[in-house]
């Protein structure tokens, strides 16, 4: 049987924790729903739920974090799918800048802080992840998913900066871009990726690597 020539994706961005509420960098830190952020989850998948009725996700892919889980777990309990941990979907490791509030990063750091908000590509935190090689990552993990999708729905749910790099990615926004999606949203995109732009997209990954 031939494959749908069309893929449908929905990420969804998880519910906050602690540090998001304090306006603490978190990349990689593992921490759990907070209590403003696992409501927000439940509204979010509220309003969400109704539409993926009728065609459920075969699965829900999420990051190995706990927030990431605990979102997922609430989405697959509402929609009737499973949930698949995919560990490259893992944050970005943000290194010596990972619980410091957001203002403490500006004032010690002005320099990397302006070329993270202006050129993202170009940043390496200390003792973190080089951007690229960590847009690399999350690129490889989704086309892995996507490759082997046919006829249902996938979803992914996972941290602000890996959601932010896969709604660029796939639907074709500029890297500057991320930062926009990571701070105004919205917290859940629906893509419909053809087969063939995502050939195009694996080879130029290909091509880089």
């Amino acid at each position: 049987m031939a494959r749908e020539s069309k893929i449908d994706a929905v990420f969804v961005r998880c519910g906050r924790t602690d540090w998001d509420d304090q306006g603490r960098v978190q990349g990689r830190t593992d921490l759990p729903l907070s209590t403003a952020g696992r409501q927000g989850a439940l509204y979010l998948i509220h309003t969400l739920a109704p539409d993926l009725a009728s065609n459920p996700p075969s699965s829900i892919y999420c990051a190995p974090d706990e927030a990431s889980r605990e979102t997922a777990d609430l989405l697959a309990e509402a929609v009737g799918s499973r949930v698949r941990p995919l560990p490259d979907l893992v944050s970005m490791d943000l290194g010596l800048w990972e619980g410091l509030l957001e203002t403490e990063i500006e004032h010690r750091y002005p320099s990397a802080c302006r070329l993270w908000q202006e050129q993202p590509s170009l940043i390496h935190p200390p003792k973190g992840e080089n951007f690229v090689d960590a847009e690399a990552r999350v690129r490889r993990a989704l086309s892995e998913v996507l490759e082997r999708a046919n006829g249902k729905p996938v979803a992914f749910v996972c941290r602000p900066i890996p959601y932010a790099m896969a709604v660029c990615w796939l639907g074709g926004h500029p890297c500057g871009e991320i930062w926009k999606i990571v701070e105004e949203g919205p917290d859940v995109h629906r893509l419909q990726v053809e087969r063939e732009r995502l050939r195009h997209l694996l080879e130029d990954l290909k091509a880089g690597a």
